[in-house]
């Protein structure tokens, strides 16, 4: 067959695609951005443009349509999970497209606790609208395996030296190539479909079973188990800026995603494994044990780095006549002096403010280090004795300078 695949660069998404190229099927992939698409090697792929994107003319000669777009919060998410699959649906009606799925959530609905769930329900309103024969709306749990961001959140919980214990209710997570694999199956099948399914593990368990079962997968043991809300975990990691963490995930996540874990089976050839199988699928790498370790950390020095900035910007505005005195060893003095110093501390200031918002922060790092070498070469000719002072006034700026080139290199995700 083939199939368009909508948000082929995601998580899920990324492995739909490997499912449905292995079962031979020719897979026409969409992504917003045309980089990712290319790393990917999918051999036909469409970017979607933020505005007026003609969705008819791209779902033209396509027997089936897999929407798996998702985002945790802000605008994003409304036009992944409310204006595009409205869009799509229209668009896939009128080409006359076969099957198609949407990939939703376990919990969706119009008067939901989370604005993620009630605009996922507002997504599947739009889809299941157009009554058509052969669409459907696949519900899955808390989807699990390398690469997913919820995982990454946990694993990182699991390697922190303090294991947190946290209360939720019951949860059935399903390993993202299990999902792979029963989208695959549907889109395959020749029988009536129901309007929608949940897609669910065999077992239930709760939070803290998951994150014990990523810690023995990382091979890690805590060193101290305290007993803490999720709300108070999700709220520090926030304040670090972790990715997809917010209030919207700390309520799904302690309400529970159970479903029926047999409505899978009766539908498809899939067996979803059980937590222990699935991660036994995916052994660990060094990598992801290093990441998981490693993780909280970077982001809190991403923040004490914002923090550092901020503080030695304050610290030169409040005290401009050390600066001034500075100055004036090299023959700098007057008018010209003050601005250098004042504009030196409203710069400091502005890049640390640009470190601790994500979307700047890589190029605020950039400007950090150039700044701190050009602040080095002159402290080094207008003082070169800076370099014997016992508080190592510059050889501070060595490792500052090596920690921000390591957050410079690491990816963005």
């Amino acid at each position: 067959m083939k199939i368009g695949l909508i948000g082929a660069t995601g998580f899920i998404g990324r492995h739909v695609a490997r499912e449905l190229q292995a079962r031979g099927h020719s897979v026409r992939a969409f992504g917003r951005r045309h980089e990712e698409l290319d790393r990917l090697g999918f051999p036909r792929s469409v970017t979607i443009r933020p505005r007026a994107f003609d969705w008819s003319a791209h779902l033209g000669g396509l027997d089936a349509v897999v929407i798996a777009t998702g985002a945790l919060g802000g605008a994003d998410m409304i036009k992944a999970h409310e204006e595009l699959p409205r869009q799509v649906a229209e668009a896939a009606a009128g080409a006359g497209i076969r099957h198609l799925v949407l990939v939703s959530a376990i919990g969706a609905s119009l008067d939901a606790p989370t604005a993620f769930l009630r605009t996922k329900a507002e997504g599947e309103r739009a889809v299941l609208g157009q009554d058509r024969l052969g669409w459907m709306v696949l519900r899955p749990s808390l989807v699990y395996g390398p690469g997913g961001s919820s995982m990454d959140f946990l694993a990182a919980l699991a390697a922190f030296p303090i294991r947190p214990r946290i209360a939720s209710a019951p949860i059935r997570p399903i390993l993202v190539d299990d999902l792979a694999a029963a989208i695959a199956d549907i889109l395959e099948s020749e029988e009536t479909l129901p309007a929608t399914v949940d897609a669910v593990g065999p077992g239930p368990i709760v939070l803290d079973d998951y994150v014990d079962a990523l810690g023995r997968w990382l091979g890690v043991t805590p060193r101290l188990v305290v007993r803490l809300p999720l709300s108070f975990i999700v709220r520090a990691a926030s304040f670090l800026r972790l990715p997809l963490v917010n209030e919207d995930m700390a309520t799904m996540l302690a309400n529970g995603a159970d479903g029926d874990p047999e409505a899978l089976s009766r539908l498809t050839r899939t067996r979803p494994s059980d937590l222990g199988q699935g991660l036994a699928r995916h052994p660990a790498t060094p990598a992801e044990r290093r990441m998981a370790a490693l993780a909280p950390w970077l982001e809190g020095l991403w923040l004490s780095l914002g923090l550092f900035w901020i503080a030695s910007g304050l610290t030169a505005l409040a005290n401009m006549e050390s600066g001034r005195v500075l100055l004036a060893e090299a023959s700098i003095g007057g008018r010209l002096a003050s601005a250098i110093v004042l504009g030196g501390g409203l710069f400091d200031v502005a890049l640390g403010l640009l470190t601790l918002v994500r979307r700047y922060r890589r190029m605020a790092a950039i400007a950090e280090v150039l700044t701190v070498l050009l602040y080095t070469a002159l402290a080094t000719l207008i003082v070169p004795s800076a370099w014997a002072d016992p508080l190592g006034q510059l050889m501070k700026n060595i490792p500052i300078v090596m920690a921000t080139f390591l957050l410079i290199q690491l990816p963005k995700r």
